[in-house]
């Protein structure tokens, strides 16, 4: 039997090989196989690069024509806004920068940000607030020099305490002087290239007096005082803290504090004028005592500040029409060396806060949420409202204060 063509194992067809099983990355377009792997490199450099910078405050310092000046001088002083911080505060550290450029990590500011006075030989002072991820740039310029004179009715008021401030009440002290026989004083050697300067003024018997100063164009400035009382008081402590000397401070006053001797008592000056008030702090109690919030006006005595050992709330804010936690709320008292305590809740609405003193104390809980401005029409514009409320607990000394519901509406 003859083989035909067709059956001839050299004619017979071959079989294509199978291709080898691929991955779904191997299989996808090259866009997709180049761009990812490039993509995710670049993103963990952008990532790590973002971090670093992310991770310091940086200071350039030039001159009018852009130079570096010489015998640069940074120095660092803690950034306190709160309302019952000291003014001035506390310097942090001092640098030299021929360079004209410095970095400064959340060490050196203790913290996100800090204040710096700057100053170089020619050149008049200046600051800047230096915040962790912000670059930041002055100019410095001439010594420049501003008049000024401080009334108290009657007459012209000589001796008293003037303090020139960059930044505003809670800014860096730039220069210090005392008002002359006639009442008027001198403030000289800041930059040219300020704008504004905080003017505090203190003279025995007068309220404490500050005032923003357009120092642009050079106007005089012309500050009346107002007369004012001591105020005098004594601290009663508790069992765990012995009496010692303790620094206190005037609540949303800036620069005007005290110090207790060795039996707690105390004289206060410079506060406004009765009838205003203000609240007492013990800013430097430690944190496991408290005290209620003391409202005085000037000339009242003696006044009693009582330290307690602090108490502990633990609860959580519900919204008040569908009882589910709200994430993100603050809640807080005004109780406490910093006359304001403050927390925020978990994402479950729960919170923990402390620093209360024993007895009735209000719980105030809030938070600013987007609503629809019609709530039944859908398409109605976004806006924003703030839902709040509050709660009266009754504290024991030292103890905790467990399941506590705040409702906000």
């Amino acid at each position: 039997m003859s083989l035909t063509a067709t059956d001839s194992p050299s004619r017979r067809p071959r079989r294509k090989p199978r291709p080898k099983p691929r991955g779904r990355i191997a299989n996808a377009p090259v866009t997709i196989r180049i761009g990812l792997p490039a993509a995710l490199v670049f993103g963990l450099i952008y990532w790590s690069v973002g971090e670093w910078v992310d991770a310091t405050a940086s200071l350039q310092v030039v001159d009018g024509q852009g130079a570096v000046p010489e015998g640069l001088r940074i120095e660092l002083f803690a950034h306190e806004p709160e309302k019952s911080s000291a003014s001035p505060t506390a310097k942090l550290a001092d640098f030299e920068s021929p360079e004209g450029a410095l970095q400064f990590t959340a060490d050196d500011l203790a913290g996100s940000s800090a204040l710096a006075r700057v100053s170089a030989p020619g050149f008049g002072l200046s600051w800047s607030l230096l915040e962790v991820g912000v670059q930041s740039k002055i100019e410095l310029g001439a010594p420049a020099i501003a008049e000024g004179k401080i009334f108290a009715p009657p007459a012209l008021l000589a001796g008293a305490r003037v303090q020139a401030f960059g930044g505003g009440s809670r800014g860096v002290l730039l220069m210090e002087t005392e008002t002359r026989g006639d009442g008027s004083f001198t403030l000289e050697g800041f930059s040219e290239n300020l704008r504004y300067l905080l003017v505090r003024v203190f003279q025995e018997g007068f309220a404490v007096q500050e005032l923003d100063w357009e120092i642009r164009g050079r106007s005089s400035l012309d500050l009346t005082l107002e007369a004012t009382k001591l105020l005098k008081g004594s601290i009663e402590f508790c069992e765990g803290l012995m009496t010692q000397p303790m620094e206190l401070r005037a609540y949303q006053v800036p620069g005007v504090s005290a110090r207790s001797d060795d039996q707690g008592k105390f004289v206060m000056k410079h506060l406004p004028a009765a009838p205003l008030k203000t609240a007492i702090l013990l800013s430097s109690l430690p944190p496991e005592f408290t005290h209620r919030r003391l409202q005085v006006q000037a000339n009242d005595q003696p006044v009693k500040l009582v330290v307690a050992r602090s108490a502990m709330v633990h609860g959580q804010v519900v919204n008040g029409n569908n009882g589910q936690g709200v994430p993100a709320a603050k809640v807080y008292h005004e109780h406490g060396p910093a006359g304001l305590e403050i927390v925020v809740s978990d994402a479950n609405g729960y919170f923990e806060i402390g620093r209360l003193p024993p007895g009735e104390v209000r719980l105030d809980a809030d938070i600013m949420i987007q609503t629809r401005a019609i709530p039944s029409d859908p398409a109605s514009a976004m806006r924003r409202k703030l839902i709040q409320g509050h709660v009266i607990v009754d504290c024991i000394e030292g103890e905790t204060l467990p399941d506590v519901m705040i409702k906000v509406y």
